[in-house]
């Protein structure tokens, strides 16, 4: 089973920060995980931190990583170094990961009407299960840090 986790901007600190999200009266939070040893297996903590978030730069881990090993969440910006069967009008064009319903522009029949992860990028919408992540996907950046990218895109 994939691990579900998240990732947003930090109030306090204003870097990344991981963990599982949290909802609270219209605001959201992060729970980072808890690396403090226990005396004994399968204790817990009275309490949990919840870290003040940027509202708005939450994205969840796709569960795929770029070929550097990087894992790759909703709003990073993403570069196509290869693109398969010698179709080269994606080579180099930059996406942006999100998640939602969408319709493919592909004739892929696994991308029509689908919802669940896609990239887009200039009208131009694909399912992530096409994204040859081993075969040179990169993350260029992200929307939340680089806000001038969407405009483009």
């Amino acid at each position: 089973m994939r691990e579900i986790k998240f990732r947003a901007i930090s109030t306090r600190t204003l870097q990344w920060i991981y963990g599982s999200l949290v909802r609270t009266e219209g605001e959201n939070y992060i729970v980072e995980p808890d690396e403090r040893p226990r005396e004994h297996p399968g204790e817990y903590v009275d309490c949990i931190d919840l870290s003040e978030i940027a509202q708005g730069t939450e994205g969840q881990w796709t569960g795929l990583k770029d070929k550097g090993g990087k894992e790759i969440y909703k709003g990073d910006i993403v570069k196509n170094h290869w693109w398969g069967d010698g179709d080269v009008g994606f080579l180099g064009e930059e996406w942006v990961v999100k998640f939602g319903k969408h319709e493919s522009n592909g004739n892929d029949v696994y991308t029509r009407d689908a919802y669940g992860w896609y990239y887009e990028s200039k009208g131009e919408t694909f399912s992530l299960v096409n994204l040859p992540q081993s075969k040179g996907i990169e993350i260029v950046g992200n929307i939340y840090e680089n806000p001038d990218f969407v405009e483009v895109v």
